[in-house]
């Protein structure tokens, strides 16, 4: 079993750095030969490590990516405790899911950008409209599957519960939502890419402000600037990463009982 994390470790490291090679490979030696003037359109790996880490790696990601990273985390923060809290209210009662089932289902088939000019009238091209959008967007996920792992409950939990007389917030607390975490983190976990599409199209709409990766990425399109372009592409890349990381250490921190389970349940 050691052996084979080991080799899909080793696939994991081993695949992107061939990627990069490879790349390095065809923009340094092919291209050039092949058609000089589409290398500007490809820079070398080279290249655009440089660019990055001249944007990125400098006081000029005050400009170019803190503003983005606020807002999506304030935005998706939002998102996560409106979700969670909404779909645990919502997943317990029948009632209430009937009411609001129709409403949901209209507006999460509702793309998020398609409300843009509509915030836009309201509030602006301002943090708080781009904030508004970012968890509008990554709302859904979060929500829809906060409601069908409450649903979800074991009928033995749900009467064990009632057994031992857990009432009131007790009951939530202890038995409701720790049994929902698992679909909970599922789409947390997903509202996580949702939130940064939407972070760059809405700072795109409104890249006027001259701040975040979205204007950064406008400019560098209206510039012709592939360099950097592509910088601003590997930054967004490096972010999802991170926090996809993140949630895979929470997560298996926070529900190490559901995957002993399961590995139980497995053997």
């Amino acid at each position: 079993m050691k052996t084979k994390k080991r080799v899909l470790l080793a696939i994991e490291i081993a695949t992107p750095l061939i990627i990069i090679v490879l790349w390095w490979a065809y923009t340094a030696f092919v291209l050039p030969v092949s058609s000089p003037f589409v290398t500007i359109y490809y820079p070398t790996p080279v290249v655009i490590a440089e660019r990055f880490a001249e944007d990125f790696l400098s006081p000029e990601i005050l400009v170019n990516g803190v503003p983005t990273l606020v807002r999506f985390l304030v935005g998706y923060g939002i998102a996560a405790v409106v979700g969670i809290v909404l779909g645990v209210i919502i997943g317990s009662s029948s009632a209430v899911r009937l009411l609001s089932m129709p409403v949901i289902t209209f507006f999460r088939a509702m793309p998020a950008v398609v409300l843009i000019p509509i915030v836009t009238i309201f509030l602006g091209i301002t943090d708080a409209q781009k904030i508004l959008l970012i968890a509008l967007a990554s709302l859904w996920p979060i929500l829809l599957n906060a409601i069908d792992g409450v649903r979800s409950l074991d009928f033995t939990i749900r009467e064990s519960a009632i057994s031992y007389r857990i009432k009131g917030f007790d009951r939530y607390r202890f038995v409701i939502v720790p049994a929902a975490l698992p679909q909970i983190f599922a789409g947390l976990r997903a509202a996580v890419a949702v939130a940064l599409i939407v972070v760059v199209v809405v700072e795109l709409f409104g890249a006027g402000s001259g701040q975040g990766i979205g204007s950064y990425l406008a400019t560098a399109k209206t510039g012709f600037e592939f360099a950097k372009l592509w910088a601003g592409i590997l930054f967004l890349g490096i972010v999802g990463l991170i926090f996809n990381g993140i949630f895979l250490l929470v997560e298996r921190r926070v529900l190490r009982w559901h995957h002993g389970r399961n590995a139980v349940e497995a053997s």
